[in-house]
């Protein structure tokens, strides 16, 4: 028999979340869904002049009997902009809905940047005689969880490199001041890609395991951002360069930081468990592109870390365990490392298929 088409998301109401079938009438426009109890609500907190005090305030239409209430005039433009956002929450939650029914994946984004102080040219650095990025796209492919895998760049020379091994470009203006900003241009212009994983350009050893785990965080339907962390070494927890991150139990960050957090008033207990972060990230389009437009926070600005923006703005992050390590490439001595990381492997792989080879002849 064929699969039964996924059922349609339900409608809810904008502003207390109530979905269409729990409440008696639900009126839809282009600007937002009200319910019936929240209609009546407004209008009578509006009739009682306390509508600027409690959510939802009325919109202009909904006038008081006799003369209109400059409440309302002056609630108008408030309303608009807050139905206006809370309707595309609303439609964007559908679309992810019938997306996750359908099984669709996320899309791949590397953003990839020619200049860099420390090693110009970064994405075009060659390894095992591949540039860099093209072993970044290949771990995506490998991986198999996405839909696109996309290259993000302002740069000619590198979108060009792209194009010769089978890549998609996407141009992005010389603008982008961060990675994120450079993966919310290419999400502003896919509107029918509803999640975008942020793949670090500069990582040629992430396991496409890793890649997996994260793409796989929307499978839960409440999260909006997510991100990798593994188990943090000993070692690590007072090397600022490493960042830590504190997990509540459904695995929702609480906070990053460069110090060693949490604090252990009695040290030796050993709980709870401790993890580093890894600089991967996963948005729905709407977190991203809203994340996109906000100015640094004053606790990013602290720590000089881009997710406190998250936190501190109310966006809760979800974070996937991996138990594979890789590492960002930022100076010459990173490159030979990794370029002697990946010889290590390849040997590693001809010495496993040899005795594969020797065994199936015995």
């Amino acid at each position: 028999m064929p699969d039964a088409p996924p059922a349609a998301a339900e409608l809810h109401c904008s502003f207390c979340d109530a979905p269409e079938s729990s409440v008696r009438h639900l009126v839809t426009s282009e600007k937002a869904a009200i319910c019936d109890r929240c209609a009546e609500l407004s209008a009578h907190l509006v009739r009682q002049g306390r509508g600027r005090r409690l959510f939802p305030v009325a919109p202009p239409e909904w006038k008081p009997e006799g003369e209109n209430d400059p409440l309302v005039a002056r609630a108008s433009e408030r309303f608009a902009a807050l139905v206006e956002e809370a309707l595309q929450r609303s439609q964007a939650e559908i679309r992810r809905a019938r997306a996750r029914a359908q099984h669709v994946r996320p899309a791949a984004v590397i953003p990839a940047r020619y200049g860099s102080t420390r090693l110009p040219a970064k994405p075009l650095a060659l390894l095992g005689g591949k540039p860099m990025v093209q072993h970044v796209h290949e771990r995506c492919r490998e991986s198999a969880a996405f839909s696109r895998v996309l290259v993000a760049t302002d740069d000619e020379r590198i979108a060009s490199a792209v194009r010769g091994f089978g890549g998609e470009v996407v141009m992005t203006s010389a603008r982008c001041r961060s990675g994120t900003d450079r993966v919310a241009e290419v999400a502003a212009l896919l509107d029918d890609i509803p999640w975008f994983v942020n793949v670090q350009g500069d990582e040629p050893l992430i396991h496409p395991e890793a890649l997996r785990s994260i793409a796989g965080a929307f499978e839960d339907p409440s999260v909006e951002m997510a991100t990798l962390v593994r188990p943090l070494d000993p070692e690590e927890r007072q090397n600022p360069a490493v960042v830590k991150v504190v997990l509540g139990r459904n695995m929702d960050a609480l906070y990053f930081s460069r110090a060693d957090i949490p604090f252990e008033r009695d040290p030796g207990q050993g709980y709870p468990p401790r993890y580093a972060h890894l600089g991967l990230y996963a948005y729905t389009r709407e977190a991203l592109l809203q994340l996109s437009r906000l100015p640094p926070s004053p606790l990013e600005e602290s720590e000089k870390l881009e997710q406190l923006r998250a936190l501190e703005c109310g966006f809760r992050i979800r974070c996937a365990v991996t138990l594979h390590r890789s590492f960002g490439i930022d100076t010459p001595d990173d490159l030979r490392r990794a370029e002697a990381l990946l010889a290590g492997a390849a040997a590693q792989v001809q010495a496993q298929q040899a005795q594969a080879a020797a065994s199936a002849q015995h």
